[in-house]
């Protein structure tokens, strides 16, 4: 984002006015440098001066500017135009608000797709501390790919809070109420732990029951009406419009959404991101058999991926001495590796090293235990999902299957998968050079373990491939105390673990 505006009637050509707020509109522009069409947010004239709102305005750019993700809006320049008054120019959006974005009646899977979208940006949001707070459809624009599929931006953060010492809270002062009442969380109503991302999916319950049934679930005469129904009135059964078919147990999975106690919300945008797709490819799924749900063999699996990533920066041979280094049988890492490409897990890339094939059968699993009911295996295949997102580097995604599976396995009460849950975050934190959260996830698995031994291949084999990441990071200290750890374990670990 550039920090700067220039004079705006010099570099653009302004347009009509796409829409406005309390203190701020929004105008279609073209750049005369460059050609590009973009928008430009900028005061009121009778707020140009008001050196209040200009702070809010340029906090919002700053704040939008840290957030990547193709379903927010681009900011690309903020700052004062020359007659002094603050402006932000962003992409322009082509498309219409949500709700008004059908001119027919959608079929689900487009629904889908859009409410995945918002709550994709969510988690990206959330993540990086921020909640939005102002969610309704005036802020979800939807337009079109270039294969026609829909496409969701989420815009205007000018409400939005940021969790740090670094945000000065422009937005207002602790209980101040924000938002809209249509959409607003009870506890934003009421000024409670309004800026929790809670409150942001209390927000998308809201507008997904109003696409797909027609009108919000609550809706009084006045906004102390509207305000008092979020607080008080149960959820009434949803009916969705005629010719909408949605998946079985969709209306579970919005009414956890629309709780009126934010801890019994999903706990996370991103879990109940997996489990609406996971609602939706269950429609053309098979019924689940208990063989198509088996795991594959974890100890092959976690160790295989360790190291096939170290693998991708070395030979396999010097990766086979690393581990000889650690106190493990190279030999026998090399025939589980061959065990994995003659199962079709793995392949050997030209190069000779390996690399894991696609994580559909991984998502395929997982809609089928969730929606079967079967929390340990569905816990499994969260687990093999974040070792997909492990090989990809890809570490939100990571957490989020690991958060999911630790739900799912705290369900069934598996002391095993819990500790290799916490050293597969361990390993995340390793990759990240978090040495705090490294530690506090291995130890937390330890006490685990200390509790009730566990002679289970998965639990020796995350250690194992704990210990292998810390020695490829440099940190040879901590590798040694961990593949002592691990030798420990694998030495009591029983054949069918």
């Amino acid at each position: 984002m550039s920090s700067g505006v220039r004079d705006l009637d010099a570099a653009y050509i302004l347009g009509e006015v796409l829409g406005e707020g309390a203190t701020a509109r929004v105008v279609a522009a073209l750049d005369r440098s460059t050609g590009a069409r973009v928008a430009i947010k900028r005061l009121k004239p009778e707020y140009a001066r008001d050196a209040s709102q200009q702070a809010r305005l340029l906090r919002e750019a700053r704040l939008v500017a840290r957030l990547d993700h193709p379903n927010i809006v681009v900011v690309l320049a903020a700052g004062l135009d020359a007659a002094g008054s603050a402006c932000v120019v962003m992409e322009r959006i082509d498309g219409a608000p949500l709700g008004a974005c059908w001119t027919a009646l959608p079929e689900w899977r487009e629904v889908e797709q859009v409410f995945s979208q918002v709550l994709s940006a969510l988690d990206v949001a959330h993540t990086a501390g921020v909640v939005h707070r102002d969610l309704k459809p005036a802020n979800v624009l939807v337009g079109r790919d270039g294969a026609g599929a829909p496409r969701a931006k989420l815009l205007d953060f000018g409400c939005a809070h940021l969790d740090g010492p670094e945000d000065d809270d422009l937005t207002g002062a602790e209980r101040r109420v924000i938002g809209t009442p249509v959409y607003m969380s009870p506890e934003a109503a009421t000024g409670d732990a309004a800026a929790e991302p809670a409150a942001d999916l209390y927000g998308v319950g809201v507008m997904m029951w109003e696409v797909v049934s027609g009108a919000p679930p609550f809706v009084g005469a006045s906004e102390a009406a509207t305000i008092m129904a979020h607080l008080n009135q149960p959820l009434p059964p949803l009916r969705p419009r005629a010719g909408l078919e949605v998946p079985e147990g969709f209306e579970g999975w919005l009414a956890r959404l629309l709780e009126k106690a934010p801890e019994a919300r999903w706990p996370s945008a991103s879990i109940a991101l997996a489990t609406l797709r996971a609602l939706t490819n269950a429609v053309d799924s098979p019924a689940p058999t208990r063989r198509d749900a088996a795991p594959l063999p974890a100890i092959t699996v976690s160790l295989a991926r360790a190291l096939s990533r170290i693998a991708g920066e070395l030979s396999f041979g010097d990766v086979a001495l690393a581990a000889a280094g650690l106190g493990f049988d190279a030999v026998a890492l090399e025939i589980e590796l061959e065990r994995l490409v003659e199962l079709g897990v793995l392949e050997v890339t030209r190069r000779g090293t390996f690399s894991f094939a696609n994580d559909e059968a991984y998502r395929d699993a997982v809609a089928l235990s969730d929606t079967g009911g079967d929390a340990l295996q569905a816990g499994v295949w969260h687990v093999q999902l974040a070792r997909c997102a492990f090989d990809a580097t890809q570490w939100i995604s990571a957490r989020a299957h690991l958060g999911a599976a630790l739900e799912r396995f705290s369900l069934c009460d598996d002391p095993a998968w819990t500790a290799v849950v916490q050293v597969m975050l361990a390993r995340a934190a390793c990759a990240s050079g978090d040495s705090a959260a490294l530690d506090a996830s291995l130890d937390a698995a330890l006490a685990i373990d200390r509790r009730t031994p566990l002679r289970v291949n998965a639990w020796a084999a995350g250690l194992e491939a704990l210990a292998l990441q810390c020695a490829a990071a440099g940190d040879t200290v901590r590798a040694a105390r961990v593949a002592t750890i691990a030798a420990t374990v694998r030495a009591r670990r029983t054949p069918s673990g």
